[in-house]
């Protein structure tokens, strides 16, 4: 019976937890209620880009994007197609693939199935403009903030991109 306890409370799943209290602000005010932090869902594996491409990387995560195709070291052509959850703002995922330079060669923005403070999946096919020859590159998933539009939530995996 213990053992039997014992295994179902490791497979229970992760409860959040709460945020450990702070001492009260200065000037006697109350001190704020405690937030609960829910855990990050788990990274679902993904169909490889392309049949030939099988990949034991695990995805590439952030705090609030998880970059679950392409999958580091992948050999991508055009179109590439870009697969992870996010918790963004408006559900709103900017995608980017760069060549060996750093300039942007393909871009694009997709809709997570929810927005913050939800996980949500995307799934989107980017097309860019494919290299002369084969070359490093990497693909990109971040947000922009409400406030500036500035680069936020920012992963990014490095690929081998394939000439036209």
């Amino acid at each position: 019976m213990l053992a039997a306890l014992t295994l179902l409370a490791a497979c229970a799943p992760a409860q959040p937890q709460a945020a450990p209290a702070t001492a009260p602000p200065p000037g006697g005010a109350k001190p704020a209620k405690p937030q609960l932090t829910p855990a990050a869902p788990a990274a679902k594996p993904t169909a490889p880009t392309k049949p030939s491409e099988v990949s034991t990387a695990p995805p590439a995560q952030g705090a609030n994007i998880t970059l679950t195709a392409p999958t580091a070291s992948a050999r991508i052509a055009s179109p590439v197609r870009v697969t992870g959850t996010a918790r963004v703002f408006e559900g709103t995922v900017d995608l980017a693939v760069k060549d060996a330079s750093g300039k942007v060669i393909g871009k694009a923005t997709t809709p997570a199935s929810a927005g913050a403070p939800e996980w949500g999946k995307f799934d989107a096919q980017v097309a860019f403009e494919a290299p002369g020859s084969e070359q490093q590159g990497s693909v990109e998933a971040f947000s922009r903030s409400a406030r500036d539009g500035s680069v936020q939530d920012l992963v990014s995996v490095k690929v081998t991109l394939l000439p036209r």
